[in-house]
């Protein structure tokens, strides 16, 4: 598990008593070491009264053997409500096509920054987001620009540049700090 996504200092803020649920065993044990009382594996569907939450794979790395670590996104479904994707940290690869032609969601939230650690991308880049937006015309791309990430390459006024250059600016909103969505 990535500490700049869940730390030791975080945990200590937070109620020991509630759920926590991770990606994998290996994450879920190393939240119950923080003692955490409720930590579970969630590698499938997760019922949360009318809300649906589906664990899909991603992909943290241009192949499988550069996938950095084990990567997720999320599929969230109400019945009569927009249904958002949750890429995750994740590259364009098969799976995520496989994943928008299964669940056709209303919404796709990709984290974009181009992140690249030793020559070797693990988070989208704006080539990335064109396939995306090629596989899946029906949704609208929500990309989150992740600044913070000091690896990150991706510039939202490039992004914004390159995607209406290629004619699907119009599927793509660029996300900024604080900005609420509605769909």
């Amino acid at each position: 598990m990535h500490p700049d996504h869940f730390e030791e200092k975080t945990a200590a803020l937070m109620d020991h008593a509630l759920p926590l649920y991770a990606q994998n065993k290996i994450d879920a044990a190393a939240i119950s070491t923080w003692v955490f009382r409720r930590a579970h594996c969630w590698d499938a569907v997760l019922p949360f009264g009318a809300l649906t939450l589906t664990h899909v794979a991603a992909q943290h790395g241009l192949t499988p053997e550069t996938n950095s670590d084990p990567a997720s996104g999320i599929v969230l479904m109400v019945a009569r409500e927009p249904t958002p994707y949750l890429a995750g940290d994740t590259v364009w690869y098969a799976g995520m096509k496989a994943n928008l032609e299964r669940f056709r969601p209303t919404v796709t939230e990709l984290n974009r920054c181009e992140a690249t650690l030793s020559s070797r991308r693990r988070i989208m880049d704006e080539e990335d987001v064109l396939a995306a937006c090629q596989a899946a015309p029906w949704t609208r791309m929500v990309t989150i620009p992740m600044k913070t990430v000091s690896h990150g390459n991706v510039l939202s006024s490039y992004l914004r540049r390159f995607v209406d250059r290629l004619g699907v600016g119009k599927q793509v909103l660029i996300s900024v700090d604080g900005e609420v969505l509605t769909f």
